[in-house]
């Protein structure tokens, strides 16, 4: 069942690249590719034949003192570890990458939702230079996306095939340039720099909101106390015929990662993963 894995360290990439079954594509922090992160890089040199994609940030600061347009630019360029494709959060990178001339793969995620056949036919449009691959939007349900995908065949906007959606990853609540460690006056005092940062917050519910950084260009994601996880659809999600099905690894330790995977390889001894999961909207809809 599993197609696609996103990972933010050496730790995960070892136990996905380990559990056998290797995913056809594999996304890493945008930073790896431009030199950073030796002991990812070097875990990614035993990837084989998958394709590598580069996760780009969630936010794309054009602003005095921001290395975002050089970052990206010499992102297109040679890299340190060979890229297959980009994984776009946002239009304004991807408006970039276009501009730019990319010939490669550009994934937009479901941060940028395709909501109708239209949508998809304007983004085709707008991409049409690169190879564009989309993401179904979180907040769509079964339903919604069944509805979604036949209207794309019907009127023939896009091809259906190019959508992907993820099965397990917590969900951004927030992406915000007001960083909370530098709210809370523990800022690390390496903007611009490439590092980053894991933090926390406790919601009024109690719940703790895993918060990653990225200093590099200085912004944080705050992300659902709960992973969203749809381990109990998978026939549903294997008759959409979608493209690609993605797991988001973000917090999870080694034996979390190989549960995970485990799971959705449906050699796992329990329903599920060990940890809370909620489906989301999966199956409820927009409310």
């Amino acid at each position: 069942m599993i197609r696609a894995v996103s990972v933010r360290n050496a730790e995960q990439l070892r136990v996905v690249l380990a559990a056998g079954n290797c995913p056809e594509r594999i996304y890493l922090p945008y930073p790896v590719f431009l030199g950073q992160d030796r002991e990812l890089a070097a875990a990614a040199g035993l990837a084989g034949r998958t394709h590598i994609f580069a996760n780009l940030p969630y936010l794309f600061r054009q602003e005095p003192g921001m290395p975002a347009e050089e970052d990206m630019e010499n992102l297109l360029g040679d890299t340190v570890v060979p890229m297959d494709g980009l994984l776009a959060h946002n239009l304004e990178e991807a408006s970039f990458i276009r501009d730019k001339g990319y010939r490669g793969i550009l994934e937009t995620d479901f941060q940028i939702p395709v909501w109708n056949a239209e949508a998809a036919g304007v983004f085709a449009g707008l991409f049409e230079e690169a190879h564009w691959e989309w993401t179904v939007s979180s907040e769509f349900s079964l339903y919604e996306i069944r509805e979604l995908l036949g209207a794309l065949r019907e009127k023939k906007k896009a091809d259906p095939a190019a959508a992907g959606i993820v099965i397990y990853g917590r969900v951004p609540m927030m992406v915000s340039a007001n960083c909370v460690r530098k709210t809370a006056g523990r800022c690390t005092g390496r903007c611009g720099e490439f590092a980053g940062f894991s933090y926390t917050l406790r919601d009024r519910k109690g719940r703790m909101l895993p918060v990653t950084g990225d200093c590099r260009v200085c912004y944080n994601v705050i992300l659902n106390a709960v992973p969203t996880s749809l381990h109990r659809y998978p026939d549903e999600i294997r008759d959409l015929g979608l493209g690609r099905v993605r797991i988001d690894l973000t917090t999870e330790t080694a034996e979390e990662t190989a549960e995970i995977l485990r799971v959705f390889a449906g050699n796992a001894d329990t329903k599920g993963p060990a940890a809370e999961t909620t489906a989301g909207r999966f199956k409820k809809g927009v409310e």
